[in-house]
Protein backbone atom coordinates (compact mmCIF):
# COMPACT_ATOMS: atom_id res chain seq x y z
CA UNK A 1 0.00 0.00 0.00
CA UNK A 2 1.18 3.53 -0.89
CA UNK A 3 2.15 5.91 2.06
CA UNK A 4 -0.86 8.96 1.32
CA UNK A 5 1.80 11.38 2.09
CA UNK A 6 4.11 9.52 -1.02
CA UNK A 7 0.91 10.40 -3.52
CA UNK A 8 1.22 13.35 -6.27
CA UNK A 9 -1.94 15.45 -4.60
CA UNK A 10 -0.46 14.59 -0.97
CA UNK A 11 2.55 16.60 -2.37
CA UNK A 12 0.91 19.13 -4.56
CA UNK A 13 -1.42 20.40 -1.52
CA UNK A 14 1.81 20.42 0.84
CA UNK A 15 3.95 22.71 -1.84
CA UNK A 16 0.52 24.63 -2.15
CA UNK A 17 0.31 25.37 1.14
CA UNK A 18 4.26 26.45 1.55
CA UNK A 19 4.01 28.28 -1.42
CA UNK A 20 0.48 30.52 0.00
CA UNK A 21 2.07 30.99 3.38
CA UNK A 22 5.45 31.34 2.49
CA UNK A 23 7.83 33.74 4.89
CA UNK A 24 8.89 35.78 1.73
CA UNK A 25 5.46 37.25 1.74
CA UNK A 26 6.18 39.03 5.42
CA UNK A 27 7.59 41.88 5.94
CA UNK A 28 8.81 41.64 8.86
CA UNK A 29 10.34 37.65 9.25
CA UNK A 30 11.63 38.04 12.68
CA UNK A 31 9.15 39.83 14.21
CA UNK A 32 6.89 37.14 12.43
CA UNK A 33 9.03 34.58 13.88
CA UNK A 34 8.95 35.26 17.07
CA UNK A 35 5.50 36.03 17.99
CA UNK A 36 4.20 32.56 16.24
CA UNK A 37 6.57 30.59 17.98
CA UNK A 38 5.01 31.82 20.84
CA UNK A 39 1.70 31.38 20.01
CA UNK A 40 2.20 27.62 19.41
CA UNK A 41 5.02 26.52 22.27
CA UNK A 42 2.19 26.66 24.64
CA UNK A 43 3.32 23.82 26.88
CA UNK A 44 1.12 20.36 27.15
CA UNK A 45 -1.23 21.51 24.40
CA UNK A 46 -2.24 18.98 21.63
CA UNK A 47 -3.79 19.08 18.17
CA UNK A 48 -1.57 21.50 16.37
CA UNK A 49 -1.22 21.33 12.54
CA UNK A 50 1.72 21.14 11.16
CA UNK A 51 3.17 24.43 9.24
CA UNK A 52 6.10 25.06 7.23
CA UNK A 53 7.06 28.59 6.47
CA UNK A 54 10.77 27.39 4.86
CA UNK A 55 13.13 29.13 7.84
CA UNK A 56 11.14 27.28 10.18
CA UNK A 57 8.55 24.77 10.67
CA UNK A 58 5.90 24.53 13.22
CA UNK A 59 5.66 20.88 14.13
CA UNK A 60 1.81 19.25 14.25
CA UNK A 61 -0.35 16.86 12.61
CA UNK A 62 -0.97 16.76 8.94
CA UNK A 63 -4.32 15.20 9.52
CA UNK A 64 -5.47 18.30 7.75
CA UNK A 65 -3.77 17.71 4.12
CA UNK A 66 -4.59 14.12 4.34
CA UNK A 67 -8.63 14.84 4.86
CA UNK A 68 -8.72 17.06 1.54
CA UNK A 69 -6.78 13.93 0.11
CA UNK A 70 -9.42 11.94 1.70
CA UNK A 71 -12.15 14.01 -0.36
CA UNK A 72 -10.44 13.81 -3.74
CA UNK A 73 -9.94 10.18 -3.16
CA UNK A 74 -13.02 8.66 -1.89
CA UNK A 75 -15.77 10.96 -2.72
CA UNK A 76 -13.83 12.24 -6.35
CA UNK A 77 -14.63 15.47 -5.33
CA UNK A 78 -13.32 18.50 -7.46
CA UNK A 79 -11.03 20.74 -5.14
CA UNK A 80 -11.53 23.22 -7.57
CA UNK A 81 -15.23 23.76 -6.14
CA UNK A 82 -13.65 25.48 -3.09
CA UNK A 83 -12.58 28.63 -4.80
CA UNK A 84 -14.96 32.09 -4.67
CA UNK A 85 -16.61 29.97 -2.11
CA UNK A 86 -18.39 30.58 1.62
CA UNK A 87 -17.07 28.05 4.16
CA UNK A 88 -17.82 27.80 8.06
CA UNK A 89 -15.54 25.70 9.82
CA UNK A 90 -15.90 23.90 12.96
CA UNK A 91 -13.33 23.20 15.39
CA UNK A 92 -10.46 23.16 13.30
CA UNK A 93 -8.20 23.48 16.19
CA UNK A 94 -4.81 25.71 15.23
CA UNK A 95 -6.80 26.29 11.51
CA UNK A 96 -4.59 23.86 8.63
CA UNK A 97 -8.30 23.23 7.45
CA UNK A 98 -9.03 26.76 6.98
CA UNK A 99 -5.85 27.85 6.09
CA UNK A 100 -6.16 25.34 2.83
CA UNK A 101 -9.63 25.90 1.95
CA UNK A 102 -7.93 29.65 1.44
CA UNK A 103 -5.16 28.75 -0.55
CA UNK A 104 -7.53 26.55 -2.74
CA UNK A 105 -9.06 29.97 -3.97
CA UNK A 106 -12.24 30.16 -1.15
CA UNK A 107 -13.91 33.75 -0.77
CA UNK A 108 -13.67 33.70 3.05
CA UNK A 109 -13.82 30.74 5.80
CA UNK A 110 -15.32 31.51 9.44
CA UNK A 111 -14.02 29.25 11.93
CA UNK A 112 -16.20 28.61 14.57
CA UNK A 113 -13.23 27.41 17.72
CA UNK A 114 -13.62 27.53 21.80
CA UNK A 115 -10.21 27.45 22.27
CA UNK A 116 -8.79 30.94 22.90
CA UNK A 117 -4.70 29.73 21.65
CA UNK A 118 -6.08 28.55 18.54
CA UNK A 119 -8.06 31.74 17.85
CA UNK A 120 -5.20 33.78 19.05
CA UNK A 121 -2.79 31.59 16.27
CA UNK A 122 -5.55 31.73 13.49
CA UNK A 123 -6.56 35.43 14.46
CA UNK A 124 -2.51 36.11 14.44
CA UNK A 125 -1.97 34.12 10.71
CA UNK A 126 -4.77 36.04 9.18
CA UNK A 127 -3.39 39.33 9.71
CA UNK A 128 -0.13 38.44 8.81
CA UNK A 129 -1.26 37.33 5.24
CA UNK A 130 -4.08 39.67 5.16
CA UNK A 131 -6.66 36.49 4.82
CA UNK A 132 -10.31 36.50 4.36
CA UNK A 133 -10.19 34.36 7.90
CA UNK A 134 -12.89 35.14 10.32
CA UNK A 135 -12.08 33.04 13.59
CA UNK A 136 -14.92 33.21 16.51
CA UNK A 137 -14.58 32.26 19.75
CA UNK A 138 -17.23 30.43 20.97
CA UNK A 139 -19.19 26.35 20.56
CA UNK A 140 -20.80 25.67 17.53
CA UNK A 141 -23.97 25.45 19.45
CA UNK A 142 -23.63 29.33 20.21
CA UNK A 143 -22.88 30.02 16.25
CA UNK A 144 -25.39 32.29 14.20
CA UNK A 145 -25.36 33.28 10.80
CA UNK A 146 -27.47 35.10 8.34
CA UNK A 147 -25.64 34.85 4.98
CA UNK A 148 -25.28 30.80 4.58
CA UNK A 149 -22.60 28.81 4.05
CA UNK A 150 -21.59 26.72 0.31
CA UNK A 151 -19.65 24.39 2.17
CA UNK A 152 -19.63 23.47 6.32
CA UNK A 153 -16.62 21.57 7.35
CA UNK A 154 -16.70 19.47 10.72
CA UNK A 155 -13.96 17.13 10.33
CA UNK A 156 -12.66 15.19 13.76
CA UNK A 157 -15.04 17.13 16.35
CA UNK A 158 -18.41 16.36 15.88
CA UNK A 159 -18.76 13.87 18.73
CA UNK A 160 -17.81 16.71 21.04
CA UNK A 161 -21.31 18.57 20.25
CA UNK A 162 -23.23 17.41 22.87
CA UNK A 163 -27.00 17.72 21.37
CA UNK A 164 -25.82 16.44 17.45
CA UNK A 165 -29.33 15.77 16.14
CA UNK A 166 -30.31 19.55 16.80
CA UNK A 167 -26.45 20.55 15.50
CA UNK A 168 -26.99 18.38 12.13
CA UNK A 169 -30.31 20.81 11.78
CA UNK A 170 -28.79 24.12 12.33
CA UNK A 171 -25.58 23.12 9.75
CA UNK A 172 -28.54 22.01 7.53
CA UNK A 173 -30.32 25.80 7.59
CA UNK A 174 -27.01 27.24 7.67
CA UNK A 175 -26.51 26.17 4.27
CA UNK A 176 -27.27 27.94 0.98
CA UNK A 177 -29.52 26.12 -1.39
CA UNK A 178 -27.47 22.42 -2.38
CA UNK A 179 -24.61 23.85 0.31
CA UNK A 180 -22.46 20.73 1.23
CA UNK A 181 -21.40 19.32 4.57
CA UNK A 182 -18.06 17.78 5.24
CA UNK A 183 -18.80 15.49 8.22
CA UNK A 184 -16.38 13.02 9.44
CA UNK A 185 -16.29 11.50 12.84
CA UNK A 186 -16.58 8.58 15.23
CA UNK A 187 -18.58 5.73 14.46
CA UNK A 188 -17.65 2.65 16.43
CA UNK A 189 -18.94 1.43 19.42
CA UNK A 190 -17.22 3.20 22.22
CA UNK A 191 -19.78 4.80 24.43
CA UNK A 192 -21.32 8.21 23.36
CA UNK A 193 -20.03 7.60 19.14
CA UNK A 194 -23.46 7.63 17.16
CA UNK A 195 -23.22 4.41 15.02
CA UNK A 196 -22.90 4.86 11.29
CA UNK A 197 -26.59 3.89 10.53
CA UNK A 198 -27.74 5.90 13.07
CA UNK A 199 -26.40 9.25 11.81
CA UNK A 200 -27.34 8.50 8.37
CA UNK A 201 -30.85 8.29 9.45
CA UNK A 202 -30.20 11.30 11.46
CA UNK A 203 -29.26 12.89 8.60
CA UNK A 204 -31.38 11.92 6.19
CA UNK A 205 -34.72 12.41 8.50
CA UNK A 206 -33.05 16.30 8.44
CA UNK A 207 -33.54 16.08 4.71
CA UNK A 208 -29.52 15.81 4.08
CA UNK A 209 -29.23 14.34 -0.01
CA UNK A 210 -26.17 11.98 0.71
CA UNK A 211 -23.52 12.30 -2.18
CA UNK A 212 -21.00 9.47 -0.67
CA UNK A 213 -20.25 7.75 2.78
CA UNK A 214 -16.86 6.35 3.25
CA UNK A 215 -16.61 3.21 6.27
CA UNK A 216 -12.72 2.76 7.08
CA UNK A 217 -12.09 3.19 10.97
CA UNK A 218 -14.47 6.21 11.25
CA UNK A 219 -17.17 7.13 8.94
CA UNK A 220 -17.17 10.30 6.42
CA UNK A 221 -19.91 11.83 4.83
CA UNK A 222 -20.35 14.36 2.39
CA UNK A 223 -24.27 15.45 2.35
CA UNK A 224 -26.40 17.86 0.60
CA UNK A 225 -28.80 20.54 0.99
CA UNK A 226 -31.94 19.86 -1.27
CA UNK A 227 -32.43 23.04 -2.80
Amino acid sequence: MIDIREEPLYKNLKKLMFDSYSLNLISNKDEFKEEILKLYNIKDYVWLDELDFGDFKLSGSDRYIIFFVDLVKHFKFNLEDIKDKRILDIGPSSGGTSLLFLALGAKEVITVEPDCYNISRMKFLSKSFNLNLYPKQLTFEKFEDKDGFDFINCYGVFYFIKNQKMALSKMYNLLTPNGKLFLETKTNEEPGNVKSKELEQWLTNINFKFEKVYYHVRSFFIAKQKG
